[in-house]
């Protein structure tokens, strides 16, 4: 037999096994491994994705939640995963952002693949009970009046929140303290319980936490108004254009997942998206969504870690 024929037995070969695995995937439950607790907007959309995504592939798939290290114990977990489809990752924004900040990590963008951006919302700046300011420019008055006195909640170091937060003080001229949580739960304990006085979350959680009128949204980072709450403006409409962002909530394999499995995942996750009820659950929660193909979700993560890296760099927050 020729080198060549040889050549095209084997890449036939390769195609045929690879048509095998998509047929055969998945022959065992799927573990979804979810970066933080529960109290946030990552926790519900991931659960009501594993739902779908049990219907259309025919096994369990089973939510574990391994917050910790400002996402980063979920993602090691992950990515140090035989590469077979078995073993997923709830990505979202938050991974860019947290990557862009740190010297050295223990996960690299490029080790894990991404499947789909499910939904994404806007992030929201809230103000707490009982404070002198209601709007968006009466914060930033009040804030230039009185230098150094207001403290913000951010959900970690160089989380998407403190970067936001950070942004939003240097845009508007203001000087505002960071204070930091490991989850956006406990910011909202202490915003409601007057030892914060904003703090910024996605809209998700902050419609959640101000629906009964103690805690007020005072502006979200989406480039036009969110449709959950059209009364609120954006940071651009009030003079801040480049405070601009918005929380996305994905699914991403290990590095290596053969090339079948991955397009397995991908039309399980169109399909799903065109389910009403999956649609109907995210609407209800505050998220809009989005489920992106492959190519998309890797570009915006991508695009993310840049955007981050940039803003980073210029407010000199680098994490060791």
């Amino acid at each position: 037999m020729s080198k060549h024929r040889l050549l095209l037995c084997i890449v036939a070969a390769i195609a045929i096994h690879g048509s095998a695995v998509a047929q055969d995937y998945p022959t065992r439950p799927i573990r979804l491994v979810v970066p933080a607790g529960g109290g946030g907007a990552m926790d519900p959309i991931s659960r009501n994705m594993a739902l779908a995504l049990e219907k259309i592939l025919g096994q369990a798939v089973i939510v574990e939640n391994k917050p910790g290290g400002g996402g980063m114990v979920g993602a090691v977990q992950v990515v140090n995963s035989p590469a077979d489809g078995y073993t997923l990752l709830v990505t979202s924004s938050a991974l860019p952002s947290a990557l862009a900040v740190r010297r050295t990590s223990p996960v690299r963008l490029e080790q894990i693949d991404s499947i789909t951006v499910i939904a994404e919302t806007p992030l929201a700046l809230s103000r707490g009970p009982g404070l002198p300011y209601n709007t968006l420019p009466e914060l930033i008055a009040y804030a230039k009046a009185n230098p150094g006195t207001i403290n913000f909640g951010a959900n970690g170091l160089g989380s998407t929140s403190h970067l936001l937060g950070e942004k939003f003080a240097i845009d508007a001229k203001i000087s505002i303290v960071p204070v930091m949580f490991n989850a956006a739960a406990q910011s909202w304990l202490a915003l409601l319980g007057g030892q914060l006085h904003i703090t910024i979350d996605n809209l998700v959680s902050s419609m959640a936490h101000t629906r009964d009128g103690k805690a007020k949204i005072l502006a979200v980072s989406s480039q036009k108004r969110s449709q959950f709450v059209p009364e609120i403006a954006t940071f651009a409409e009030l003079g801040l254009p480049n405070v601009a962002t918005t929380a996305w909530y994905g699914l991403g394999a290990p590095a290596g997942t053969p090339a079948a499995v991955m397009q397995r995942l991908e039309a399980a996750v169109l399909e799903a998206s065109r389910s009403t009820e999956l649609r109907e659950k995210l609407i209800g929660m505050g998220a809009v969504p989005v489920f992106s193909t492959r190519a998309q979700s890797s570009e915006k993560a991508k695009s993310d870690f840049q955007y981050w890296q940039e803003i980073s760099s210029k407010l000199g927050i680098k994490i060791d």
